[in-house]
């Protein structure tokens, strides 16, 4: 990793030895001020001048998760923060989101290419795109009426019983 001829591995290192993975613990916040003193930065490395600073950090969230299996959450204008099951649970269907909104926006474009102008290769890749695309909006439309199904299922059974201990009574 080379950010404008200066490696990043040393930054990195730095970030590894004063958060050891042991002491990343759920719910740690880990202030810009805290991080931007720790890699001494200057110049293009500071908070506020970026590019380095959040390459390095970058690189350093993504070794945690892959090595160490800890993700960090960006803490709005503070910092970073080891998340929890539940904030995991927050990224993963962040992910879900961005996957369904990029697979509607390809199945738009998609629709949008004129099909005489393609040889038989990229037609058959555009087929491709149209079903994979197709596929995960038809799954999400799917889970979405289902989960609103149980939902009403649920809220009726809760209902249900509320009536009957009224009748009780």
């Amino acid at each position: 990793m080379v950010i404008d001829g200066v490696p990043a591995e040393p930054d990195m290192k730095k970030l590894m030895e004063k958060w050891p993975e042991d002491k990343l613990t759920v719910g740690l916040v880990l202030t810009y001020d805290e991080l931007e003193a720790v890699l001494n930065t200057e110049g293009d490395c500071s908070k506020d001048k970026g590019t380095r600073f959040r390459y390095i950090l970058m690189k350093w969230r993504k070794f945690l998760e892959e090595s160490c299996s800890i993700l960090l959450g960006p803490e709005r204008g503070v910092g970073l923060k080891v998340l929890s099951a539940d904030g995991r649970v927050d990224v993963a269907g962040g992910y879900l989101r961005s996957a369904y909104r990029r697979a509607r926006r390809a199945n738009t474009v998609a629709a949008d290419v004129p099909r005489n102008e393609l040889d038989q290769e990229t037609a058959h890749r555009l087929d491709h795109i149209h079903m994979l695309s197709a596929s995960i909006l038809s799954h999400n439309r799917r889970m979405l009426s289902s989960s609103k199904r149980r939902v009403a299922d649920v809220t009726a059974l809760l209902d249900h019983k509320k009536v009957s201990e009224r009748s009780d009574k």
